[in-house]
């Protein structure tokens, strides 16, 4: 082989894995931020069902204007964008917390993506943690 194919092969080979590289750290970054926005579509759902017990008078299986007695549904708990738990169980008359934890790694890359709400009537506050 001569000096020249030895050439163009080496060059072949770093732009090959030069486009690997880039293209892995592409399909990495997309499944972080999949993952985010599914985190955040559950947590929107999860609020609805919140502020719909909130408003539901207790006679009809409600909160009666309280989150005191909400539990989170079973399909919420956990599923394939991670798990969605309350900071504390007992909440009180006008709010309430979860914390939904993901599959993929946060922005620090080392703990999961986490996500925290908190619910009011008439107001929600997102934190992310990572």
């Amino acid at each position: 082989m001569g000096s020249q194919q030895i050439v163009i092969l080496f060059l072949a080979s770093i732009i090959t894995t030069t486009a690997l590289v880039v293209g892995l750290n592409l399909f990495e970054s997309a499944n972080k931020q999949a993952n985010r926005d599914n985190i955040r579509t559950e947590l929107s759902q999860l609020i609805s069902y919140a502020q719909a017990y909130y408003k539901k008078p207790t006679l009809l299986g409600g909160g009666g204007a309280t989150f005191r007695k909400f539990e989170i549904p079973e399909s919420f708990k956990k599923n394939e964008s991670g798990q969605i738990t309350h900071i504390r169980k007992n909440h009180s008359n006008d709010h309430i917390h979860f914390l939904a934890t993901g599959n993929e790694k946060g922005l620090n890359g080392v703990k999961p993506i986490s996500i925290e709400v908190r619910v009011e009537i008439g107001k929600v506050q997102y934190i992310e943690h990572n």
